[in-house]
Protein backbone atom coordinates (compact mmCIF):
# COMPACT_ATOMS: atom_id res chain seq x y z
CA UNK A 1 0.00 0.00 0.00
CA UNK A 2 1.28 3.29 -1.22
CA UNK A 3 -0.08 6.23 0.91
CA UNK A 4 0.60 9.81 0.32
CA UNK A 5 2.02 10.60 3.74
CA UNK A 6 3.91 13.82 2.95
CA UNK A 7 5.54 13.92 -0.50
CA UNK A 8 7.25 11.55 -1.15
CA UNK A 9 4.52 9.20 -0.66
CA UNK A 10 5.80 5.90 1.21
CA UNK A 11 5.13 2.63 0.23
CA UNK A 12 4.27 0.06 3.59
CA UNK A 13 3.04 -2.83 4.09
CA UNK A 14 0.97 -4.80 6.60
CA UNK A 15 1.42 -8.31 7.32
CA UNK A 16 0.73 -11.07 9.70
CA UNK A 17 -1.95 -12.14 12.41
CA UNK A 18 -4.49 -9.02 12.72
CA UNK A 19 -5.14 -10.17 16.10
CA UNK A 20 -1.21 -10.09 17.37
CA UNK A 21 1.26 -7.18 18.72
CA UNK A 22 2.11 -5.13 15.98
CA UNK A 23 5.84 -4.78 15.12
CA UNK A 24 7.11 -2.41 13.01
CA UNK A 25 10.64 -2.74 11.36
CA UNK A 26 12.66 0.20 9.98
CA UNK A 27 15.37 0.14 7.34
CA UNK A 28 18.58 1.84 6.96
CA UNK A 29 19.81 4.88 4.81
CA UNK A 30 18.33 3.67 1.16
CA UNK A 31 17.11 0.85 2.49
CA UNK A 32 13.56 -1.10 1.37
CA UNK A 33 11.45 -4.01 2.79
CA UNK A 34 12.83 -6.60 1.25
CA UNK A 35 16.13 -6.11 3.73
CA UNK A 36 13.80 -7.84 6.50
CA UNK A 37 11.97 -10.57 3.56
CA UNK A 38 13.16 -13.75 6.14
CA UNK A 39 12.66 -12.15 9.51
CA UNK A 40 9.04 -11.11 8.37
CA UNK A 41 8.45 -14.37 7.08
CA UNK A 42 8.96 -15.65 10.51
CA UNK A 43 7.42 -13.20 12.80
CA UNK A 44 3.99 -13.20 10.61
CA UNK A 45 2.44 -16.13 12.49
CA UNK A 46 2.85 -14.59 15.97
CA UNK A 47 2.97 -10.97 15.24
CA UNK A 48 1.43 -8.10 12.87
CA UNK A 49 4.45 -6.94 10.82
CA UNK A 50 4.66 -3.43 8.85
CA UNK A 51 7.46 -3.06 7.53
CA UNK A 52 8.34 0.15 4.58
CA UNK A 53 10.27 1.30 1.87
CA UNK A 54 11.98 4.80 2.97
CA UNK A 55 11.84 7.68 0.62
CA UNK A 56 13.28 7.15 -2.47
CA UNK A 57 13.44 3.21 -2.55
CA UNK A 58 11.71 0.28 -3.19
CA UNK A 59 8.01 0.81 -3.96
CA UNK A 60 8.12 4.88 -2.67
CA UNK A 61 8.28 7.52 -4.58
CA UNK A 62 11.35 9.41 -6.05
CA UNK A 63 11.30 12.82 -3.92
CA UNK A 64 13.82 14.39 -6.32
CA UNK A 65 15.25 16.54 -3.29
CA UNK A 66 17.94 16.59 -0.99
CA UNK A 67 16.81 15.35 2.41
CA UNK A 68 18.00 14.95 5.82
CA UNK A 69 17.83 11.65 8.17
CA UNK A 70 15.21 13.96 10.52
CA UNK A 71 13.07 13.83 7.23
CA UNK A 72 12.81 10.40 7.04
CA UNK A 73 12.21 9.81 10.86
CA UNK A 74 9.01 12.35 10.05
CA UNK A 75 8.04 10.08 7.73
CA UNK A 76 7.80 7.08 9.90
CA UNK A 77 5.95 9.81 12.02
CA UNK A 78 3.74 9.98 9.93
CA UNK A 79 3.49 6.17 8.68
CA UNK A 80 2.50 5.81 12.63
CA UNK A 81 -0.45 8.01 12.49
CA UNK A 82 -1.58 6.27 9.46
CA UNK A 83 -1.30 2.66 11.65
CA UNK A 84 -3.57 4.46 14.30
CA UNK A 85 -6.09 5.33 11.88
CA UNK A 86 -6.26 1.89 11.04
CA UNK A 87 -6.16 1.02 14.35
CA UNK A 88 -3.24 -0.35 14.33
CA UNK A 89 -1.07 0.52 17.66
CA UNK A 90 2.45 -0.51 17.37
CA UNK A 91 4.25 -1.89 20.29
CA UNK A 92 7.44 -2.19 18.98
CA UNK A 93 10.00 -0.43 16.38
CA UNK A 94 13.09 -1.76 15.39
CA UNK A 95 15.62 -0.52 12.72
CA UNK A 96 17.63 -3.96 14.08
CA UNK A 97 20.39 -3.77 11.40
CA UNK A 98 21.84 -7.25 11.85
CA UNK A 99 18.78 -8.77 11.62
CA UNK A 100 18.89 -7.72 7.90
CA UNK A 101 20.91 -10.81 7.33
CA UNK A 102 20.51 -13.28 9.95
CA UNK A 103 23.19 -15.83 7.99
CA UNK A 104 26.13 -12.87 8.55
CA UNK A 105 24.72 -10.50 10.62
CA UNK A 106 23.92 -12.11 13.79
CA UNK A 107 24.77 -14.30 16.31
CA UNK A 108 21.89 -17.22 17.14
CA UNK A 109 20.99 -17.19 21.04
CA UNK A 110 23.42 -19.68 23.41
CA UNK A 111 25.69 -19.80 20.78
CA UNK A 112 29.55 -18.89 21.50
CA UNK A 113 31.11 -16.79 18.39
CA UNK A 114 33.07 -19.68 17.94
CA UNK A 115 30.26 -22.26 17.91
CA UNK A 116 28.45 -19.86 15.63
CA UNK A 117 31.12 -19.21 12.71
CA UNK A 118 31.56 -23.47 13.22
CA UNK A 119 27.57 -23.54 12.28
CA UNK A 120 27.35 -20.96 9.84
CA UNK A 121 29.89 -22.71 7.95
CA UNK A 122 28.37 -26.54 8.25
CA UNK A 123 25.20 -25.82 8.22
CA UNK A 124 23.32 -22.59 6.89
CA UNK A 125 20.04 -23.50 6.95
CA UNK A 126 19.98 -24.60 11.07
CA UNK A 127 22.11 -21.47 11.43
CA UNK A 128 19.22 -19.35 9.59
CA UNK A 129 16.57 -21.34 11.65
CA UNK A 130 18.11 -20.41 14.98
CA UNK A 131 19.15 -16.87 13.71
CA UNK A 132 15.29 -16.64 13.07
CA UNK A 133 14.26 -18.24 16.54
CA UNK A 134 16.51 -15.89 18.08
CA UNK A 135 15.75 -12.97 16.69
CA UNK A 136 11.66 -13.39 17.21
CA UNK A 137 12.38 -14.00 20.90
CA UNK A 138 14.62 -10.83 20.93
CA UNK A 139 11.35 -8.53 19.19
Amino acid sequence: MTKPVRQPAIHYVVEGNENAPAIVLINGLGGDLRHWQALRLMLQCQYRVVSLDNRDSGHSERGGQQYYIKDMANDVVDLLERLIERNITPDLLTDQTSAHDPLVGYIPQELSLKEAEKLRQKNPEEYLRRSCNSIAKHV
